[in-house]
């Protein structure tokens, strides 16, 4: 008999997690070691999807217990991030090829190891090449470049710049946020394959406040359909 397969699908916020449950329709609520997860099918494929709240300990902790207890064949990290590069705009969808953090050094003594990386660890964790090869072929104008992750809600455009310039600059970057980074180690150290879907709620040092709260919950949504049409295809 064919094995089902199981999609995991991670997000930071519940505004995140209601817009792929509007996808998935009728879902059970299971609650593992006080976490909660949602399990729902789709097109005969099994979702298990949870919030993990803001952060990186959060997302590496929800991460780990999610493969562990439910031991997914892929995963998905959904939801919204801030845009980096100039030429995004708010709403657009990127996927995340590259993730890596920007607010670790551990090089102390060691030439080999880059600003960004833990030692003895890679610098990038990448996105799975067949998921992000799926999306080639997507309605959707998709971005495709890394992402960077640091546990801090981002609005200083020059000390980011700055930071870029001395450690970054021979990245894609595109976005910044809180979670995709550590869910991409997690991945990587458990051997999943993964793949990071945001869309831009803000662009980084552009009158963020208010731009984040008006285009949130239209960002959520936008991502959700990206992941529609992954979860078709998968």
């Amino acid at each position: 008999m064919k094995k089902t397969k199981c999609i995991a699908i991670i997000c930071a916020l519940n505004k995140e997690v209601q817009a792929i449950i509007s996808i998935l329709g009728e879902v059970t609520l299971i609650e593992v070691d006080g976490f909660l997860f949602y399990e729902g099918t789709f097109k005969a494929k099994k979702v298990i999807l949870s919030e993990c709240g803001i952060g990186k300990v959060n997302a590496a902790m929800l991460t780990t217990l999610i493969i562990k207890e439910f031991k997914p064949d892929y995963l998905i990290n959904s939801g919204v991030a801030g845009g980096y590069n100039t030429s995004l705009k708010t709403l657009d969808v990127v996927v995340g090829k590259n993730m890596f953090y920007y607010d670790v050094y551990s090089g102390f003594r060691r030439t080999d190891v880059r600003y960004g990386q833990i030692q003895d660890e890679p610098f990038l964790f990448s996105s799975s090449d067949d998921l992000i090869n799926i999306l080639n072929d997507s309605s959707f104008d998709l971005k495709v470049g890394d992402i960077a992750t640091a546990d801090r809600f981002q609005t200083d455009r020059k000390y980011l710049d700055e930071l870029v310039q001395k450690y970054f600059s021979d990245l894609n970057i595109l976005a910044g946020d809180m979670e995709s980074a550590s869910i991409a180690h997690v991945c990587y150290k458990f051997k999943i394959p993964f793949i990071i879907i945001r869309s831009i709620s803000d662009v980084i040092g552009v009158n963020q406040e208010q731009v984040y709260g008006n285009f949130l919950e239209r960002a959520c949504h936008n991502s959700s359909v990206v992941v529609k049409e992954l979860l078709e295809k998968i």
